[in-house]
């Protein structure tokens, strides 16, 4: 993986935290609210060509590892969740077809402005500029040129597997994990900035366990390699 500069001084970050397993140095899974998710989902709606330039080539044949979990995640998350219905449209549309999809609406509002591509993975960090405008967000019309910036709801929590799989929180996450021994638990928040941000998007093309290889996996090679003197 591309080690990435460190994140600046000053620099916004957004906060998560992570569930860890200790006995077998995985990250089970992470909660994050809107801001994290809108981040995460904003990788769809980057072009791989501009993604491409933030990165190191790698001629991988698994290079595009958990963007397919990415997909499906937007694909079935509930319209309750969505900032807007068009949102899906925008993170699943063709990233080769130059612009975002527009509405039908009888008033004629575009459902979403697209920007331009993003030039560095401070853009991507920062809140996604794809607004909604159609008023299928409220039922006010006269509120109908108010943005709404993002692509999920900020009412919820969102839980972000190791490999990228987002679904909103639910307390029967940890049940379903089949996890026998609690006390082998450990709760850790972290920051995202521009440095784990660019290696977020570097692990999501050519890894399955995203946020492991991100938070954990540095630490557990400086640990090894200080125990052989590197």
């Amino acid at each position: 993986m591309r080690k990435a500069a460190a994140t600046p001084p000053g620099t916004p970050t957004m906060k998560m935290k992570l569930l860890i397993d200790t006995g077998a140095q995985r990250v089970l899974f992470a909660e994050g609210g809107k801001n994290v998710i809108d981040f995460i989902f904003s990788i769809l709606a980057m072009p791989i060509s501009a993604i491409l330039k933030l990165l190191v080539a790698d001629d991988d044949a698994d290079a595009f590892g958990c963007v397919a979990n990415l997909y499906a995640s937007v694909e079935k998350m509930d319209d309750a969740h969505m900032q807007c219905k068009n949102a899906r449209d925008v993170l699943l549309a063709d990233p080769g077809s130059g612009s975002a999809p527009e509405s039908d609406d009888d008033h004629g509002y575009a459902s979403y402005s697209a920007p331009p591509p993003p030039k560095t993975v401070m853009d991507l960090l920062s809140p996604p500029k794809y607004a909604c405008m159609a008023g299928c967000c409220s039922t006010d019309y006269s509120r109908r040129r108010e943005p709404r910036r993002g692509y999920v709801k900020g009412v919820s929590m969102y839980t972000i597997m190791d490999d990228l799989t987002v679904a909103p929180a639910s307390s029967m996450l940890l049940s379903k994990l089949d996890v026998k021994d609690l006390t082998g638990l450990e709760e850790r928040t972290v920051n995202i900035g521009s440095k784990e941000g660019l290696e977020i998007v570097t692990a999501t093309l050519n890894s399955k366990a995203i946020l492991t290889d991100v938070f954990l996996a540095k630490k557990k090679r400086a640990r090894t390699d200080s125990k052989h003197g590197l």
